[in-house]
């Protein structure tokens, strides 16, 4: 079966470069503040380095670097015409702060937790169409910063029609469940096989041709998928683990709570099924007492059932030298301040 199944993920990686392509190594750099206005002169710029991570990495201690690059539209890639879908920028940093420029304005901010984006450059590109990027990072107090990945991804503008990086996805996920979760069904794996061996590679540039080969392929799959993934439901929740004491100093700790806290208030608004969850109570204090704007919005959301909190200890301590009273009193505190606060432990108790 493991034959069978490199031989799929090798498909996988075929049709992922139909509609992705990976920009890493070709950004320009400059490891210090400057204007905006600079970007005009990237051409200037020296060639960022990756390191063996494929990481554009630079020094610690809230230091400034500077990323810029220039995108033109291709007609295809691989041989796969581009023309009408959707251009997304996909991009993953560590940084204490993080501003994404797109042909002079400002269209994307971050931090250490708030650390990846999908920008949406156009929903319909057009061939030559030309995008002037900027990235402006501060690097953490207590750790090198990084642009971790950075590539352009097309789409069908409905996401919901069917294109080649979708399949992809398609296809990995159930690939990886009946590897890790079925583990004995071979048949499937054949199945599906048999399924991407329908693809008809030669018709790639004739994109209406080889989209319909792509439906009946995915038709193959959607009858495995529905024996096992589609009867399955995936309940997800949101949530941030922040440690008070690690690398950096406490005024850092009730910085990044801040802005973690204010990032998951503004995602609710856009996206209002996001349920989140938070622990320590200390941190919600702190909040309370320092922010009690910020921390009636939380209070607000919990009341509403989008905001929980779990865990319960007053901070989350070590646990492996210390004493058992000393995790009896932080269960004791932490239970305590929620029940005083929110009126009882769990939110639906």
């Amino acid at each position: 079966m493991q034959f069978s199944i490199r031989e799929i993920s090798t498909t996988i990686e075929k049709l992922r470069k139909l509609t992705q392509v990976d920009i890493q190594r070709q950004w320009r750099c400059q490891q210090r503040d400057i204007p905006l206005t600079a970007l005009e002169n990237l051409d200037t710029w020296e060639l960022a380095v990756t390191n063996e991570r494929k990481h554009i990495a630079w020094k610690k201690g809230k230091q400034i670097l500077w990323l810029g690059q220039k995108l033109i539209i291709p007609s295809h890639l691989n041989n796969y015409f581009l023309a009408d879908l959707s251009l997304k920028l996909s991009l993953t940093w560590w940084a204490e702060s993080a501003e994404i420029y797109v042909n002079g304005k400002l269209v994307q901010t971050g931090d250490l937790f708030d650390c990846s984006s999908r920008i949406l450059l156009t929903p319909k590109a057009m061939v030559g169409e030309t995008f002037l990027i900027g990235i402006k990072l501060v690097s953490p107090v207590h750790d090198w910063g990084a642009l971790v990945k950075s590539w352009c991804v097309y789409e069908n503008v409905d996401n919901y029609q069917l294109d080649p990086g979708l399949l992809a996805d398609e296809l990995e996920i159930l690939v990886e469940y009946l590897a890790k979760v079925e583990t004995e069904n071979d048949l499937d794996i054949e199945r599906i096989k048999y399924a991407v061996n329908l693809i008809d590679w030669q018709s790639v540039g004739e994109r209406e041709k080889f989209e319909e080969c792509l439906i009946k392929v995915n038709a193959e799959i959607v009858k495995i998928s529905e024996k096992y993934i589609n009867s399955l439901k995936l309940k997800l929740l949101g949530h941030a683990h922040l440690d008070l004491a690690w690398l950096w100093d406490v005024k850092e700790t009730w910085e990044v709570a801040q802005r973690t806290f204010e990032s998951v208030l503004n995602l609710q608004q856009d996206f209002p099924e996001l349920i989140f969850c938070h622990s320590t109570p200390a941190l919600y204090e702190w909040i309370e007492i320092n922010r009690p704007d910020l921390f009636n919005r939380i209070k607000a959301q919990v009341e509403l059932g989008k905001w929980e909190f779990v865990g319960g200890l007053w901070v989350e301590p070590e646990l492996n030298t210390v004493s058992g009273e000393s995790i009896v009193r932080q269960v004791l505190y932490g239970q305590g301040y929620f029940w005083d606060k929110f009126g009882h432990i769990k939110p639906d108790e």
